[in-house]
């Protein structure tokens, strides 16, 4: 209890020390250098996400194309949060929707014909249960839900790139500390897995397309 008490009181003093600086605002740099962090979680929040995924983006053919290909897109993230908490004792159950702009990308030249073909993912989102038990200041949880991707697929002699929204199911777990009354920090894993669509890159046969992949990210999010 000591040692996250003293990780939170650090963590709280560098937040208020650099909101002061970024923002020249004492009155918003107060909420973070404050007292100890509120005893309930409960409450709507909201909040920003950064981090990385790898992904493995498979196309299938179709009608008797018998190509696969596999591709590995892989890159960055960062996006915006949104939730809400109710806390029961040691329980807290939440809400929790996410939007993320993304540059996951691979290109593979193999079994291309006539050139590389690329795979990009633009956009993910998810919109996740979570349950978690909460000692003090830390929340631990595992979250599971919904979730959202645009995937784009590129081959040569398409004039533009086809995009399509896939849907699939995102689960995971992580971390969350209280810093200030109204201020968390978050560290979150999730794995997610997007079903498979039919794409029509003309002038070339359908493919059917999926992804699955994993996410490491952080987070901060402001208690309303």
């Amino acid at each position: 209890m000591r040692r996250t008490s003293g990780l939170a009181g650090g963590l709280r003093a560098l937040a208020g020390v650099f909101v002061a600086s970024a923002f020249g605002g004492q009155a918003l740099a107060a909420d973070f250098l404050e007292g100890p962090a509120a005893a309930t979680w409960s409450g709507a929040y909201v909040g920003a996400v950064a981090g990385s995924a790898k992904a493995s983006t498979v196309w299938r053919g179709i009608n008797g194309n018998t190509a696969v290909l596999d591709l590995a897109p892989r890159g960055g993230l960062v996006g915006v949060t949104a939730g809400v908490n109710r806390q029961t004792g040691l329980w807290v159950l939440g809400v929790e929707g996410d939007f993320a702009w993304a540059d996951l990308n691979d290109t593979i030249a193999s079994g291309c014909i006539g050139g590389p073909c690329r795979a990009e993912t633009n956009w993910l989102s998810t919109a996740r249960l979570r349950l978690g038990a909460a000692s003090g200041a830390l929340l631990v949880y595992g979250t599971g839900g919904l979730a959202f991707g645009l995937v784009d697929i590129a081959a040569p002699g398409i004039p533009a790139h086809e995009s399509q929204w896939h849907i699939g199911w995102a689960a995971g777990f992580g971390a969350e500390l209280a810093i200030a009354p109204r201020v968390t920090l978050k560290a979150e894993w999730l794995h997610y897995d997007l079903a498979e669509r039919v794409h029509h890159p003309v002038p070339y046969p359908p493919l059917d397309v999926g992804e699955g992949g994993q996410i490491l990210r952080v987070g901060i999010n402001w208690r309303l």
